[in-house]
């Protein structure tokens, strides 16, 4: 599957696997329902949200932070493309390894900058689902 095509939970899932994050066997309580179990994330997460639901292509209190650790660039479509609406993003040069990272857009500029950030870490294709 194409990283431009990811949406919703599967690009979500996707910058959660991005992030080292791995379903714990915790059993969590979410509105007072008992949860199968939770997203633990590496110590060095750079977003307050650890529990519940995580939302990095819709939520700025989870994407943000992302977006600013790995100075992702933002800016709307050029008029002159196919769909003259939308976002797309790249990550910045990496400093050691002087590698470009791969452009996305997508609606909304979380959206470009998740898929962004899933195509710096997995390349411009991933399977179906997170592993």
């Amino acid at each position: 599957m194409n990283v431009s095509e990811l949406t919703g939970a599967l690009l979500d899932g996707y910058v959660a696997k991005a992030l080292g994050a791995y379903r714990g066997p915790y059993q969590m309580v979410k509105d007072g329902r008992p949860e199968e179990d939770c997203l633990i994330f590496p110590g060095d997460f750079p977003c307050s949200a650890t529990t519940g639901d995580f939302n990095p292509s819709t939520d700025w209190a989870h994407g943000g932070p992302i977006n600013e650790r790995e100075k992702i660039a933002t800016r709307p479509k050029a008029k002159n493309t196919p769909t003259e609406t939308g976002w797309v993003a790249i990550p910045r040069d990496d400093v050691l390894g002087g590698q470009r990272g791969i452009a996305c857009d997508g609606p909304t500029p979380l959206i470009a900058a998740m898929r962004a950030y899933v195509a710096s870490k997995f390349g411009d294709t991933v399977p179906e689902e997170p592993a």
